[in-house]
């Protein structure tokens, strides 16, 4: 695999927030090192204590011992636990030190299961192919009923394509903390009259139930519900669940 030249098209960069994601972030990354218009891989690991930095390191060396072009992968880690939105902000701090820095960021989740590469090339091509478009949503298609009426599988799917400029300007300008990170990213193009679009993805995420148990799971849910409501308010929180119900399906030539 050769990564291509960002000479002709639009650079971006994926950033994985992760923590405590040892069963999953390896199968997250192999996928990724499969989508060839990605230029680098950036990791964050968010203070994990299950051996997940090792996972990374392993891969990566792996990766290096094979002698084959491969996307870079850098592994970021914090000593604790600051939250989503901090990593994914380490994140692209990082990437705005690289030369040169991306156009786009691919934001994606580190506990993601059956991930399909193809979905994630065709949502960075549409992506170049249209710079009008300023924020690709990849909508998780297999979410339960309850929540894609309620538009969680779109408002705060944890995989989308933004501008690194943008996702700079809105985890800085106001205080965004934990999981309130898309939901802000929603507000932000709301506010400035972005254009939106969305993909589907096919891929599932693990609910905090399997991953900590049953009343573990239901107070981690509970609490991601209250922080999102606390950032949002009522209005704002109606406004973002009427006005995406109109974004439209990308297709990879818009006219």
């Amino acid at each position: 695999m050769e990564p291509s030249s960002q000479s002709a098209r639009a650079g971006i960069f994926a950033i994985v927030p992760c923590y405590n994601e040892r069963p999953r972030i390896q199968g997250v990354l192999e996928a990724l090192l499969k989508v060839r218009p990605l230029d680098a891989i950036i990791v964050v690991d968010d203070g994990s204590s299950d051996g997940s930095a090792q996972v990374v390191n392993r891969l990566i060396e792996n990766e290096t011992a094979a002698h084959r072009d491969h996307i870079p992968i850098h592994l970021l880690i914090r000593a604790y636990n600051h939250g989503k939105s901090a990593a994914v902000l380490l994140g692209v701090l990082q990437a705005s030190h690289i030369d040169p820095p991306p156009e786009y960021l691919l934001l994606i989740d580190a506990d993601l299961r059956q991930v399909q590469a193809e979905e994630l090339e065709l949502a960075i091509e549409t992506v170049q192919a249209n710079p009008e478009i300023d924020m690709l949503i990849l909508r998780r298609v297999k979410k339960d009923p309850l929540t894609r009426l309620l538009g969680g599988d779109l408002l705060i799917s944890g995989e989308r394509i933004v501008r690194r400029t943008d996702l700079i300007e809105v985890l800085t300008s106001d205080p965004v903390s934990g999981y309130q990170i898309e939901v802000a990213i929603n507000e932000y193009m709301l506010d400035h009259a972005k254009k939106v679009r969305w993909l589907p993805l096919n891929s599932t995420g693990v609910i905090s139930f399997s991953k900590m148990g049953l009343w573990a799971g239901l107070k981690k849910e509970i609490a991601m519900f209250s922080h999102l409501l606390a950032y949002l308010g009522l209005r704002r929180g109606w406004r973002q669940l009427r006005s995406f119900q109109h974004v439209e399906r990308a297709i990879l030539m818009e006219s």
